[in-house]
């Protein structure tokens, strides 16, 4: 996402910020939206009991490659090592809860094969 498109969006929604607490980019790196202390704005009903993780990209007919699961997975253990994610953490995709497509089905079918998915 180019910074005059999230400026956009910001001021178009009238956010403080993007409404992610980190997003994950194919290079393998994470970046921080609002970060561990603030209340994200991504899902109706479960921003301020969740951690809100993004992908960028559209992945609606693939998934992420291997490096942005590697940064996906790190960040998650390192969530937890810090005390933000309890050790007992689910993970859920934002179609499970809200009447979306996001994150896609490559993504989602990913998901569902680890331990700690829960489909609500």
């Amino acid at each position: 996402m180019s910074s005059s498109s999230t400026r956009l969006r910001i001021r178009a929604k009238r956010w403080c910020d993007v409404a992610y607490n980190f997003l994950i980019g194919e290079d393998g790196l994470v970046y921080e939206g609002r970060g561990w202390r603030n209340v994200g704005s991504h899902t109706y009903g479960y921003n301020d009991l969740s951690l809100g993780i993004a992908f960028i990209g559209t992945f609606v007919e693939r998934s992420p490659n291997e490096a942005a699961w590697k940064a996906l997975k790190c960040l998650l253990d390192f969530s937890v090592k810090v005390g933000y994610l309890s050790p007992d953490y689910l993970v859920v995709a934002h179609s499970d809860v809200s009447n979306l497509v996001s994150p896609g089905e490559p993504i989602r079918s990913e998901i569902s094969k680890w331990p700690n998915y829960r489909h609500n």
